[in-house]
């Protein structure tokens, strides 16, 4: 009886002990709001430290009006009747994407600091916060290459850059320019998937416009840019000819690969 007491008080004891680690570890239902809003304000938290820096509060209220219809428009005309310094619309543009869980902070906050002032940064952001996702994909993909050319020592000279091709009549742009102490390059960039089919139609129609801009700009380096190499060996053939018919250098990779291969390309031309 004696023996059977003791492990009732031990059982007991152990009970004990369960109830009260867990009372300290769950939040309790009045604060678990306060929780939330405290990691809400993390992911809206300023980025620049511009004393005109929008409050949290206009953050979210400009994330409610990015998710209407045409809501990429109503933002964009809202931080205009502001008359904010640049930057501070680029901090703005950067924490509805992350409230939007399109980027994470870590990475705003180096593109902010890279990249702020740039020209194209900031209309290249406003169509990162739209509601297309192959848009988002492809605006974020050239900023990202633009921030891991800048790291690398390489000058943004502009993103989503426009430009007249006689060859289409119509008002186009350059994804991309970079410059370095020797050269500039023109490069335009894609973010297909590997599985997706290639629509070689408007790819050759984009290497046409390479080649015209070069004729217009005698010192620039031309490149293609592709995030994955395509699966089909038809399909890849096909970019390799039309690169070289064209005289366009072409490289794949993450922006960080095809950061370091426009660096060497820099070095050996």
């Amino acid at each position: 009886m004696k023996r059977q007491g003791l492990m009732i008080r031990s059982a007991m004891t152990k009970l004990i002990v369960i109830l009260i680690t867990t009372a300290i570890t769950l939040p309790l239902p009045s604060t678990t709001s306060a929780y939330k809003g405290r990691l809400l304000k993390g992911l809206v938290k300023v980025i620049s430290r511009h004393r005109r820096a929008l409050s949290p509060s206009k953050i979210d209220e400009l994330v409610k009006m990015a998710a209407q219809p045409k809501g990429t428009r109503a933002v964009g005309k809202a931080l205009g009747q502001m008359n904010l310094p640049k930057e501070v619309i680029e901090d703005a543009y950067l924490r509805i994407a992350l409230r939007q869980g399109k980027l994470e902070r870590s990475l705003a906050e180096r593109w902010f600091y890279q990249l702020r002032g740039a020209k194209g940064f900031r209309s290249a952001l406003s169509k990162v916060i739209g509601h297309s996702a192959a848009k988002t994909k492809g605006h974020l993909n050239e900023i990202a290459i633009a921030a891991e050319a800048n790291y690398r020592g390489l000058r943004v000279g502009g993103i989503g850059v426009p430009y007249r091709d006689p060859l289409k009549a119509s008002l186009t742009d350059i994804d991309l320019k970079l410059s370095s102490a020797k050269r500039s390059y023109a490069i335009e960039v894609k973010a297909y998937s590997p599985e997706t089919r290639l629509p070689l139609d408007h790819i050759r129609a984009d290497f046409n416009t390479l080649q015209s801009y070069q004729r217009d700009h005698r010192e620039v380096v031309t490149v293609f840019s592709f995030r994955h190499k395509p699966r089909s060996p038809h399909e890849l053939n096909v970019l390799k000819l039309e690169a070289k018919r064209h005289q366009v250098h072409l490289i794949f990779g993450d922006p960080s690969s095809q950061a370091e291969q426009l660096k060497v390309l820099d070095m050996i031309q």
